[in-house]
């Protein structure tokens, strides 16, 4: 939510980091901070623009494995040549124009190939009259067909290795952007745990003022001595600088956040979320059984071992017969206006000079197989095989290890998240036994009975163990974000 016309102070006294003027507020959850650092962050969009390259490789290569194209052509060409001896001069002149459509049959592993193709060239020598010959419009069509007795499809081979390649880009996709969410919402935490941490140095700083003044008061009616007075003023200041040192390291977190997600310097920003504990109800098998399936880099390892067996088949089949079957239809109607001359005109039916028409239409067809066994190499083929078992076995072993080295990693982290857990499960009872002792010392400093040093020592008691809940708070959370990126998604949500 977007409110104007307020103005908040981060501090009580006069904040000298803002110009205190009339300043936009931007209200922001953990969700909406997360959103908004998949938006802006260069990393979350660097890796949007890879993914959409990849996916438009991958369509083209879907396309053209499945779909077919068109292509045309026009040739025109003129030539010229001049007798020596005869003093004739000749020209040519050529015009042919095509049209060829290609169609894949992903199937099957065929294609279909028709071209459709127009041819005209025109003779003109000095003296005689023009000579046109060319052909209407003619098609031919092949198909050719690899039979695949003895090696495998090598079209679907190809497009098994896109799948998987495509398949990897969108886990690197994933595993960037889950880096960039748990990212912002451990800066997000960061900033809450530095506000809270402000928090805590104001109460102690109030209370060593109020410290100070019951001293001021007790040294004036004499119940101590003026040293403890010093020791009083000492401990304000030194409180002072903490206080100091909370505000620059919050705000220098706070800055960090907001150029995160693209928010200007000058706004303030509310974060409205709180840093609060929610058990963690997940079983370490779980989280186990998950990683194996959704882990990029296990998904990855079984990838790469696919591709490892798919080039292990390849070398296999580089000795094998190789068999294709090819036919070919074609039509035409050739035309052409040669010199025709006695008795040839008088057969055909022609004028006895020059200029007569012939046209012949044809059809023809024709089959054909064929067969390429490369069966003698040298043994190159057979250390080619063995090289690739040797690279299956790598790469069984490699996704062995991270199986395994997943496996800990998740067990270590699940370690700590218990651990972290149960230490904050116990703080209550500390926190409140630490507030009461500070309140029992300070009576008993007024009646004379204990020592300004005994309230000192509950006080950093106290404020030890606020710090120490917010860490294992701030730390909590930070666990489960570390365990959900091991197991390759939001650990709170596996079921």
């Amino acid at each position: 939510m977007l409110l104007t016309g307020f103005s908040i102070r981060a501090w009580s006294e006069e904040n000298v980091y803002e110009s205190e003027a009339t300043k936009e507020i931007t209200e922001l959850s953990i969700d909406e901070f997360t959103r908004l650092a998949l938006q802006e962050a260069l990393t979350a969009r660097i890796s949007r623009h890879n993914l959409s390259a990849n996916t438009y490789g991958y369509r083209a290569a879907y396309l053209g494995s499945r779909f077919p194209t068109l292509a045309a052509s026009v040739t025109l060409s003129r030539s010229e040549t001049q007798g020596e001896e005869t003093m004739i001069d000749s020209q040519t002149n050529l015009y042919d124009t095509s049209l060829t459509y290609t169609q894949p049959i992903y199937s099957l592993g065929g294609s279909l190939q028709a071209v459709l193709d127009q041819t005209e060239t025109t003779n003109v020598s000095e003296g005689e009259d023009p000579f046109v010959s060319g052909r209407k419009p003619q098609m031919d069509v092949t198909y050719t067909q690899p039979l695949f007795l003895f090696v495998q499809d090598p079209n679907k081979r190809a497009w098994r290795r896109t799948e998987l390649g495509y398949e990897n880009q969108l886990d690197s996709y994933e595993t960037d952007r889950l880096g960039v969410v748990f990212d912002a919402r451990g800066l997000y935490d960061q900033v809450l745990l530095n506000l809270a941490q402000l928090g805590v140095q104001k109460k102690k700083l109030r209370s060593s003022e109020e410290v100070r003044k019951i001293t001021e008061v007790m040294v004036k009616v004499g119940r101590v001595a003026p040293i403890e007075l010093n020791r009083s003023e000492i401990r304000f200041h030194d409180d002072e600088r903490a206080l100091q040192n909370a505000r620059v390291a919050y705000w220098q977190i706070l800055n960090q956040a907001k150029d995160k997600v693209g928010i200007s310097r000058d706004t303030v920003v509310v974060f409205t979320s709180t840093l609060t504990y929610v058990p963690f109800d997940v079983g370490l098998q779980q989280l186990i059984e998950y990683a194996y399936i959704h882990q990029p880099s296990i998904r990855s390892a079984r990838r790469n071992m696919e591709l490892t067996e798919i080039a292990l088949r390849e070398t296999e089949e580089t000795t094998r017969p190789h068999f294709t079957l090819t036919g070919t239809g074609g039509m035409a109607e050739a035309t052409g206006t040669p010199a025709i001359v006695q008795p040839t005109a008088t057969v055909l039916g022609l004028p006895t000079t020059t200029g007569g028409t012939i046209a012949d239409y044809e059809k023809s067809w024709s089959a054909q197989i064929g067969i390429s066994w490369p069966f003698f190499d040298s043994n190159r083929t057979k250390y080619s095989i063995l090289a690739a078992k040797e690279a299956l076995e790598i790469a069984r072993l490699s996704l062995q290890s991270q199986e395994r080295g997943t496996q800990i990693s998740v067990s270590n982290a699940y370690v700590d998240i218990k651990r972290t857990e149960e230490q904050i499960i116990g703080y209550d009872v500390s926190r409140a036994q630490a507030l009461e002792n500070v309140k029992i010392v300070k009576a008993r400093y007024r009646q004379g009975l204990d020592r300004l040093i005994d309230i000192f020592d509950a006080e950093d008691q106290a404020r030890t163990i606020d710090l120490e809940y917010l860490n294992l708070l701030f730390t909590f959370t930070k666990s489960i974000d570390a365990i959900s990126q091991l197991i390759g998604g939001d650990a709170r949500k596996v079921r």
